[in-house]
């Protein structure tokens, strides 16, 4: 906050935009606060940090330690989201909203098991989750599946329907998801009609840059603990390579099938309304750009494409120049091929009237146009006019 100018002016122009023109939805995917000082904000917490890591793992939090910790988390969303600009927008758009690792703290589930399930860290979760349900959710009890694992949830309103896929409840170093989120988002997406434009919401995107060069770099040192769980919390990180092909292959299946049946009813005329196949969009954030990914899968013909919205963030500050430099160069952005013929490609995709990157504080919005396209605008503070014509 004490290095960032006006730190509301996106919340601001949103609810001038609003009132010009009403928001029908707001959909936040994750760090909505940031709670990363509840290691210094916590004077017991704050002495923890500079003990050793057998220490912190074999730490027992007291009822008083809980009690001061729920007290953060109560504190910290009353005290931002009771900014002026903030609490207008929040109480005049409908909102839907997925936690991250920061509404949590920086990295969480990203950290080796051992830290990740001590009970000084599992106290905190437990905790972070409560005040997650009661601000984000609405609901004492959240969303929680009938396992009882996850927060992943799914709704369909006008002709949209949003997969809010929950990336850090059972997220480990391992993996992102657990097997019965996996088995609902599938059971989810089967239930999406036709005509209704599928949005998926991955706090992290999942078509971005490529950072394994910086991660062997990083392993070859013996920093490898200070910095592991931001590479970590990535897509492409190699422990989460797997799970992202199934991810990707899940979309393309779904959308595949939808595709399919379309082209069917259109065929047999059985359907006479269906005029246009639905979309599926994913929607991302966390790397404090702007930018657009698509996934295109040639395999059968005609070629389908799946779509990826990243906007980043409205408060928290951009990359710095020297800072962007140095993910350019440490990292890159060459289209990535999934299989061995080549014909499931990943690329990022430029917007109309900017860079491939957006370096500013922004937001985006998604409006159906009378031409039949859905046009993303990233809403920023940069000179740009940033936009696309998702087909």
């Amino acid at each position: 906050m004490k290095d960032t100018r006006d730190p509301y002016a996106l919340w601001r122009e949103m609810n001038k935009l609003n009132k010009e023109h009403p928001y029908s939805l707001m959909i936040m995917g994750g760090d909505q606060l940031y709670a990363d000082s509840i290691w210094s904000d916590i004077p017991t917490l704050k002495g923890l940090i500079e003990k050793t890591e057998t220490e912190l793992i074999s730490f027992q939090p007291d009822a008083a330690l809980e009690k001061e910790i729920e007290l953060f988390y109560e504190q910290l969303y009353l005290k931002r989201w009771n900014e002026p600009e903030t609490a207008l927008a929040l109480a005049s758009i409908p909102q839907l909203m997925m936690w991250d690792d920061h509404d949590i703290f920086d990295g969480w589930g990203s950290y080796p098991q051992e830290i990740n399930t001590c009970p000084l860290y599992q106290t905190i979760f437990k905790c972070a989750r409560t005040y997650f349900n009661l601000f984000q959710l609405r609901n004492r009890n959240g969303m929680l599946s009938q396992q009882g694992l996850h927060h992943a949830y799914y709704l369909h309103f006008s002709n949209y329907t949003l997969l809010a896929m929950d990336h850090r409840s059972e997220r480990t170093i391992h993996q992102v998801m657990g097997k019965a989120q996996w088995t609902d988002c599938l059971t989810w997406m089967k239930e999406v009609e036709l005509r209704k434009n599928l949005l998926v919401l991955s706090g992290v995107p999942v078509v971005y840059r490529d950072f394994s060069f910086v991660e062997q770099a990083v392993e070859a040192t013996s920093k490898v603990e200070e910095v592991t769980d931001d590479l970590k919390d990535h897509w492409r990180a190699k422990e989460h390579l797997g799970e992202r092909l199934k991810f990707i292959n899940m979309l393309l299946s779904e959308l595949r099938l939808r595709q399919q049946r379309h082209d069917q009813l259109l065929d047999t005329k059985n359907d006479w309304h269906v005029t246009s196949s639905a979309r599926t969009v994913i929607l991302s954030g966390d790397v404090h750009v702007g930018a657009m990914g698509v996934i295109m899968d040639r395999r059968v013909a005609p070629e389908i494409k799946v779509y990826q919205v990243i906007s980043s963030a409205i408060v928290h500050p951009p990359p710095t120049a020297v800072q962007w430099a140095g993910i350019r160069i440490t990292t890159n952005d060459r289209n990535e091929f999934l299989t061995e013929d080549k014909k499931v490609e990943t690329a990022m995709v430029t917007p109309i009237g900017t860079g491939t990157y957006i370096r500013a504080r922004n937001y985006a919005t998604l409006q159906e146009g009378n031409d039949g396209k859905l046009w993303v605008n990233w809403i920023n503070e940069s000179d740009d006019t940033a936009e696309y014509p998702l087909e």
